[in-house]
């Protein structure tokens, strides 16, 4: 090694310094004797009595919370575990604002049970969701509307809403909406924003679900109820009541005495009964029927659940047509009774 004694401000620079070259150093645990170590050792030195990070496993590791002091950090590459940070391109759909974006009109499907509303697939951005509000009342032309903060209707009426991830919805029919006008609009949403409030979609409910059929409440007795004897038939007629729910049905109980007036009490013997989904009736008098005098009735209306309402009964005196027994009639019979009777010689008989 040639000898040099200069000054260190005279010694050669070390342009292209390694990691095993060696530095001067002045030991202070030995009275400040002039020593030698390597780079290497410098920067373990270094690295091993920072406060604020180390080596491990060949990689950098914070040791406090890192303070980018207002600085991005560029060249990120994208996160794909747990712990991992995430670039901007990977949240962006997340966070993006929304305001020129506005979803297309939805449609609506009446599937008996349930309303099917469905919405164009929005793409971009993409993994954002949906927000269905709607609302229900008896105009045809409703409008939903953004006013501040709050979906309205131009009705007034009050609003709802329904969320999903997926462009479609399914919302229950429940008891009441038959008859109603129902409208619909969607709004698009990230974590962060909303977009505008698509046009509103109208639909009028027709058909009716279990629980509007089965209403729980006694149903209203039909109206100006009459009895009348025509040729020996009766008819029995009345006016249904609007109150009763659908699928209400009518029965008509009819029972033959000698009493002038009678209140039937459904438990009687000999009571007839005949059903119709509406309050009119036909009933032929039978034969064995023509030696009561009189016949009396009255109709219940009957919900899908049983319960009944029942109109006073009416009451009618009986005049059987003779007519009904004519010659024709009796030449008949006699005939099929000769076809069935022989006398005791064993001769048939013969129709006169």
């Amino acid at each position: 090694m040639a000898a040099n004694d200069s000054t260190i401000p005279g010694l050669s620079t070390l342009s292209l310094p390694e990691l095993l070259d060696l530095l001067l150093v002045c030991d202070t645990s030995a009275s400040y004797e002039a020593k030698k170590m390597t780079l290497q050792s410098l920067v373990n030195l270094v690295y091993s009595s920072s406060p604020a990070f180390d080596i491990n496993a060949d990689r950098l590791r914070l040791k406090q919370a890192l303070n980018a002091n207002q600085k991005k950090i560029s060249n990120l590459a994208g996160g794909d575990a747990d712990q991992d940070a995430v670039a901007y391109s990977q949240v962006s759909p997340m966070i993006r604002t929304l305001n020129s974006l506005t979803p297309a009109t939805p449609s609506i499907s009446d599937k008996g049970s349930f309303l099917k509303i469905l919405v164009s697939t929005i793409n971009d951005p993409f993994g954002g969701f949906y927000l269905f509000y709607w609302c229900l009342d008896n105009s045809a032309s409703t409008q939903l509307t953004v006013s501040g903060n709050t979906v309205v209707a131009s009705s007034g009426t009050s609003v709802y809403f329904e969320g999903s991830v997926a462009n479609v919805a399914n919302l229950p029919k429940m008891e009441g909406m038959t008859g109603q006008y129902f409208h619909v609009a969607v709004r698009y949403r990230n974590f962060q924003n909303l977009s505008n409030i698509s046009s509103t979609a109208h639909i009028r409910i027709e058909t009716s679900i279990f629980e509007d059929l089965f209403v729980e409440k006694d149903p209203e007795p039909p109206a100006d109820s009459s009895l009348t004897v025509i040729q020996n038939r009766l008819y029995i007629n009345a006016v249904p009541s609007e109150e009763n729910p659908p699928g209400t049905s009518y029965i008509a109980e009819i029972l033959f005495n000698e009493q002038a007036k009678y209140a039937i009490t459904g438990t009687e013997e000999g009571r007839l009964q005949i059903s119709s989904s509406a309050p009119r009736f036909t009933y032929d008098l039978p034969l064995m029927c023509s030696k009561s005098l009189h016949v009396h009735v009255r109709i219940a209306a009957v919900t899908l659940s049983g319960t009944r309402a029942f109109t006073d009964t009416m009451s009618e005196q009986l005049s059987f047509d003779v007519n009904i027994v004519n010659d024709e009639f009796l030449a008949m019979m006699a005939a099929r009774m000769a076809e069935r009777i022989v006398t005791s010689n064993g001769e048939g008989l013969v129709v006169k």
